[in-house]
C-alpha cells in the first residue's frame, strides 16, 4: 500500500463547489512535485485552473532535470520565471505587432 502522496492524482482533481460567503465557488486539488495543493476558484474555471497548474508542473519538471531536486520553494519559482518570460515575451511581440498595425503595409517586391 502506497503513502497519502501517492495516492492524490498527478495532474489535478475537481473537488466541488462549496458556496462561501454566499458565492459559489470551485475547488481543485492539484499536485506539483509530489506536493498537493487546495485551491479555490470562480466556479466553472476549475479545469482552467488545473490546466495552468499542470503548464506550470511541466516547467517544474524541466527545472527539476535540469538541477535536481532543490525543494519545492525553489522549482515553483525557478518555473514561474520560466512562465513569467514567455509572457513578458509574448507581451512584447504583441506590442511590436501593434506598432506595425499603425504603419502602411511594407510593398511587394515585383520580379525583376
Amino acid at each position: 500500500m502506497g503513502t497519502l502522496r501517492d495516492m492524490v492524482p498527478a495532474k489535478g482533481q475537481i473537488l466541488g463547489t462549496p458556496n462561501i460567503r454566499g458565492r459559489t465557488m470551485g475547488q481543485v486539488s492539484v499536485t506539483l512535485n509530489g506536493r498537493t495543493y487546495r485551491l479555490e476558484c470562480g466556479e466553472g474555471e476549475e479545469a482552467h485552473l488545473i490546466a495552468l497548474s499542470e503548464y506550470l508542473g511541466s516547467h517544474m519538471e524541466t527545472m527539476k532535470h535540469k538541477f535536481g531536486q532543490v525543494g519545492d520553494d525553489r522549482l515553483i519559482l525557478m518555473a514561474s520565471l520560466m512562465v513569467t518570460d514567455e509572457l513578458w515575451e509574448a507581451r512584447r511581440q504583441l506590442q511590436e505587432l501593434k506598432g506595425r498595425h499603425g504603419r502602411a503595409p511594407p510593398r511587394p517586391v515585383v520580379g525583376r
